[in-house]
């Protein structure tokens, strides 16, 4: 079997814990890289880290946000700001005589919309509309990086691995985000299923849970192949503040095996700091896997109907909206 690949969010850990020792043989002895939240401005204490991990071999690549008052990750709202910031973020790594590494961009709707969403202020979601000129605004931004060495990636929702291009394309005008995934050099997959039992509690059981990490990883393989890294968590607080995190490290692992059984093997953990408060970044990267896999993982028709539902949300909103 293929070795699992590794990387790491670092969303909240001060910039001076990621300088400690611990931290980096942990990063060295797993092999992980380091996918580094930045955000505006981007100054000398962060080239001063970036040459710090850099000096220890330590891999990172950079996973670039706005201020959460300009919707923190890229969106139809922002893109003309952030397209600015995150090319003034990589002419300043190149300036410094730092080698071209990843750069993340994360696909999400703006903050100020989930965080509404998540107190049930629903309204105030669908009056941001996704502008056409995003995909290709996006498109010409990652060509560009790409050319100058870079290897541009993309953290998208699990709606983007949908069985279907109209419903993807019209989850996108939803959420005023793109979900547009093409030429893109690695797709990271917010699965995140400490978020689906945490969210809907007694009516999703750890099998439920497990079903949807299946489903979901067989969709995107089909769609990506090896250029897709899934993404696990969470071991800690989100951006929102309330996100649901997993109770144990033994529930993660199950996630792993189920994912591992699907065909996965890159992934990325969200968050370095949750790990490191919860038994260290290595108890997560290597546990020991003696948990056992429930055996078979049988398809759930309540799984399939959702994506079946979410599908054709989509392309009714696409043909709506043509």
């Amino acid at each position: 079997m293929e070795s699992k690949k590794w990387q790491v969010w670092s969303e909240f850990v001060p910039w001076n814990t990621l300088r400690d020792s611990g931290v980096v043989e942990a990063l060295l002895s797993s092999d992980a890289q380091l996918l580094l939240a930045v955000q505006p401005p981007f100054g000398y204490e962060l080239i001063e880290l970036l040459c710090h991990l850099s000096e220890k071999g330590v891999s990172y690549g950079l996973w670039p946000m706005v201020e959460d008052s300009q919707g923190r990750w890229l969106n139809s709202d922002n893109a003309g700001y952030f397209f600015e910031e995150m090319n003034a973020l990589a002419a300043l790594h190149t300036y410094h005589g730092l080698p071209p590494t990843s750069m993340v961009i994360d696909l999400e709707p703006p903050l100020q919309s989930l965080r509404a969403l998540s107190h049930a202020r629903a309204s105030s979601w669908w009056w941001k509309p996704h502008r056409s000129g995003l995909d290709a605004a996006l498109a010409s931004f990652r060509r560009a990086l790409q050319g100058q060495g870079w290897s541009v990636e993309a953290a998208a929702l699990p709606l983007a691995a949908l069985p279907s291009q109209s419903a993807i394309w019209g989850w996108s005008r939803i959420l005023g985000t793109s979900l547009e995934l093409e030429g893109f050099d690695r797709v990271h997959l917010m699965l995140y299923p400490s978020m689906l039992q945490g969210y809907l509690g007694r009516f999703c059981d750890d099998r439920l849970r497990m079903a949807a990490v299946d489903s979901f990883v067989r969709l995107a393989l089909a769609r990506w192949g090896n250029k897709v890294s899934f993404a696990l968590g969470l071991s800690g607080r989100g951006a929102l503040g309330t996100e649901p995190a997993y109770q144990t490290v033994e529930d993660f692992v199950l996630d792993l095996s189920v994912a591992t059984c699907a065909g996965a093997h890159s992934f990325s953990l969200h968050e370095l700091g949750g790990t490191l408060s919860r038994g260290g970044l290595l108890a997560w990267l290597r546990p020991n896997e003696t948990v056992p896999l429930p055996s078979p993982i049988d398809p759930s028709w309540k799984v399939e109907t959702t994506i079946a539902l979410l599908t054709k949300i989509g392309e009714c909103w696409q043909n709506l909206h043509k």
